[in-house]
C-alpha cells in the first residue's frame, strides 16, 4: 500500500461552506479518476490544537483541508503524475485551495479502526532540535502499542512517517516542510472532553521527545465513485 497525504488551505476569498462544497462536489470527481487510485478520504478541518510550535510553524499549519490518497502499490501511483490528470487536477485546485504541501508516507497501523462513525484526529509532528530522524522514528514507535492503551475509548491509531514531500507538486526538503510523522488517531466519543485527553495525552508524549505537534479534529468523508458520478 502507497499513501499519500496532503494538507492546503481554502482560498482567502472562498467562504467554509464554499470550500467545503467545492472539494466534495466539484474536485472529488476529478481526483478520483486518477488511475490506480485505490481510496480518496477528505478530512475537513474543524479544530484545531498546538504545542512547542515555532512561529514559522504556526504560520505554515494554518490549513483547512487534509487530504488522503491510497494506491495499491507504487507503479499505480504514477497515474497521478500523467500529464492529462496532473494538468486537470492543478486547473480545479486553483479554484479553491492554496498552500498545497504532500508527503508521501510509510504507513504503520498499530490499532485497526473500525468501519463504524468515528471521531478522527489527524497530528503533525516534528521531531525536536538535535534530534536525527532515525532516532525519532525509533522512539516514536517504541512505546506507542503501551501509550496507545493509556488513551481513553481509543478506537484506533495509525503512525505515517513521511519519506518524501514537495511543495505546490515541486519537490521540497524537510527544511521547507519539517514533518516525521502524520498520526491519525480514531476515538468513539466525540465529547469534547474525550478529545481533548487523547489530544493532550499525545502532546505530553510528543513533549517527552521535545518534539512540536499540531492537532487536527476532522471530519472525514469518503467519496464511492457512485457517488460522484465515476465508473468503476
Amino acid at each position: 500500500m502507497v499513501v499519500r497525504m496532503s494538507i492546503f488551505r481554502k482560498k482567502t476569498a472562498l467562504g467554509t461552506e464554499a470550500f467545503r462544497t467545492h472539494w466534495k462536489k466539484i474536485h472529488a470527481p476529478i481526483a478520483m479518476r486518477i488511475p490506480g487510485l485505490q481510496r480518496y478520504e477528505q478530512n475537513v478541518v474543524v479544530g484545531r490544537f498546538a504545542s512547542n510550535a515555532s512561529s514559522g510553524q504556526e504560520k505554515a499549519m494554518v490549513i483547512d483541508g487534509i487530504c488522503k490518497l491510497l494506491f495499491p502499490d507504487p507503479s499505480a501511483m504514477q497515474g497521478v503524475f500523467s500529464p492529462e490528470m496532473k494538468q486537470q487536477l492543478m486547473d480545479d485546485e486553483a479554484k479553491f485551495i492554496e498552500a498545497l504541501r504532500t508527503f508521501v508516507v510509510d504507513q504503520e497501523v498499530v490499532v485497526s479502526a473500525a468501519e463504524k462513525p468515528l471521531t478522527k484526529i489527524v497530528a503533525f509532528v516534528t521531531r525536536g532540535p538535535g534530534v536525527g530522524a532515525s532516532d525519532f522514528t525509533m522512539r516514536w514507535k517504541r512505546d506507542r502499542v503501551t501509550w496507545a492503551a493509556t488513551v481513553p475509548d481509543l478506537e484506533g491509531y495509525t503512525q505515517n512517517f513521511v519519506t518524501s514531500r514537495t511543495i505546490e507538486r515541486g519537490e521540497a526538503t524537510y527544511e521547507q516542510v519539517p514533518i516525521d510523522c502524520i498520526d491519525e488517531i480514531w476515538v468513539g466519543d466525540r465529547s469534547p472532553h474525550t478529545m481533548r485527553d487523547a489530544i493532550d495525552r499525545l502532546h505530553a508524549r510528543a513533549g517527552a521527545l521535545e518534539a512540536s505537534v499540531y492537532s487536527f479534529i476532522v471530519d472525514v468523508h469518503v467519496p464511492t465513485r457512485v457517488e460522484v458520478g465515476v465508473q468503476p
